[in-house]
């Protein structure tokens, strides 16, 4: 091509064309590369999701269909991904599910574990009454807000450091690593998604919590409603819902979360807000 070019394309028009698609694979590969790490790809993983799969996953999850042992391996990150159980679901970094491989036998579980509280039950319940036996996707537009609940016990402890970690269970994003001390919350919200089979009428939860640069503003949400407005400096943090048991989402917004890089501290850029040891609800 490069060197018949001239023979080949002859009409001015044409020419130009062929020059912008050849300018624009030279961009598109430059970008790969650059994402991808310029010296074997250092910046991918055969077990994750690649840097722009993962961008069109969570931004249009539509137009990424990959094989289904493709997509269950790098979704559970596992080695082949040939054998797996379904539902294989990808969650995307803000918490919501974007993609959803399962057959029809799989409906029951769906409904059990993954729900929407921002009234899009109907999308979802669409969906999933369009699989069959053989196993499917299904794309989640980032309109429509599916979570994963998890169970949780009432006045089990949520540990975010010790020995007895298990916060990935019940948190779907917004933290940093996990330290000795505890766990420093990562941007400006924390959404922690719980399935509680408890017949009570109202919970209560506490925070054992520190504040980044010893003073945060924390609003605190149930199901999308405010259970709690203040301005933390230490000692625990307390709120009440009236929610009944079933699907609760619990959701803490940082709205003044910032990085010790911004204020002079040090060279760390990771967006601090509350650094968590413990997290319990009870009746």
């Amino acid at each position: 091509m490069c060197l018949y070019f001239g023979e080949l394309i002859q009409k001015v028009r044409l020419e130009t064309i062929a020059m912008i698609m050849l300018s624009l694979s030279v961009v598109f590969t430059g970008i790969v590369v650059y994402q991808y790490g310029p010296y074997q790809a250092s910046n991918t993983s055969y077990v994750n999701m690649t840097p722009i799969a993962s961008f069109i996953l969570d931004k249009a999850p539509q137009l990424y269909n990959p094989l289904h042992s493709t997509f269950s391996s790098r979704t559970i990150h596992v080695d082949g991904g040939y054998m797996y159980n379904t539902p294989v679901v990808y969650v995307a970094k803000d918490g919501y599910v974007r993609k959803i491989l399962a057959p029809k036998e799989d409906i029951t579980n769906l409904l059990d574990y993954y729900a929407s509280l921002s009234g899009h039950d109907k999308w979802y319940l669409n969906q999933l009454n369009i699989l069959n036996d053989e196993e499917q996707y299904i794309f989640v537009p980032v309109k429509y807000k599916i979570l994963k609940f998890n169970d949780y016990e009432l006045g089990s402890p949520i540990w975010f450091y010790t020995d007895n970690f298990n916060t990935d269970c019940y948190v779907s994003t917004g933290l940093s690593v996990t330290e000795s001390w505890g766990t420093w919350t990562s941007g400006g919200e924390l959404q922690m998604p719980l399935k509680i089979s408890s017949e009570v009428t109202s919970m209560h939860g506490h925070i054992d919590c520190i504040a980044f640069n010893n003073q945060q503003t924390v609003l605190i949400y149930v199901n999308n409603k405010i259970v709690n407005n203040l301005v933390y400096r230490g000692g625990g943090i307390d709120f009440e819902n009236s929610e009944k048991s079933g699907f609760i989402n619990i959701k803490i917004e940082l709205p003044e979360a910032n990085s010790p890089y911004a204020l002079g501290q040090s060279d760390d850029r990771r967006i601090l807000g509350l650094g968590i040891q413990k997290i319990v609800i009870t009746e």
